[in-house]
């Protein structure tokens, strides 16, 4: 687990940007993930990104 100091500074906004972001795409990755997962016919082999 990463903990990130968050202060009163020029930095903060954009770091907490590019956090929120990257946590964005995580989450479609997972999502897409199982998307693919639940479309494939019994057992197929299943995709995770």
């Amino acid at each position: 687990m990463q903990i990130f100091n968050i202060s009163k500074n020029n930095n903060c906004d954009s770091r907490l940007t590019e956090i929120t972001s990257s946590i964005k795409n995580n989450e479609l990755k997972i999502l897409a993930s199982r998307k693919i997962g639940s479309s494939q016919a019994n057992g197929g082999n299943f995709v995770y990104l």
